[in-house]
Parts: structure tokens; sequence; C-alpha cells
């Protein structure tokens, strides 16, 4: 369940698919992870999210 809704689709466009919930995760490069994480923050006030960095 994701709130509020269309959370959804915020994740759909910040990741990756994969073909299970038992699929490993996609083996990323360094390059390719930095890429997700702007994608994420680009993308987080658009779906009234709020990335918190430790």
């Amino acid at each position: 369940m994701c709130t509020p809704a269309g959370q959804d689709e915020y994740f759909l466009r910040v990741g990756d698919r994969v073909d299970g919930p038992t699929s490993p995760p996609p083996a990323l490069t360094d390059e390719e992870q930095a890429e997700r994480r702007d994608r994420a923050a680009a993308l987080a006030a658009e779906y009234r999210a709020e990335l918190l960095v430790p």
C-alpha cells in the first residue's frame, strides 16, 4: 500500500523493474546509483515525498 495515492508511480519512475519479489536487486554502477538518487530527488516534490539523508 502506498499513501498518498500515486506514490507507487514515484517508485516506478525512480527504480528498476525486477522479475519478482524474490529477484535480486539490479547490479548498478556508482554512476547509475547516482543517477537514481538524482532522479528521486528531482521527482520528490511532484510526489509529495521527502528524502532524508543520514
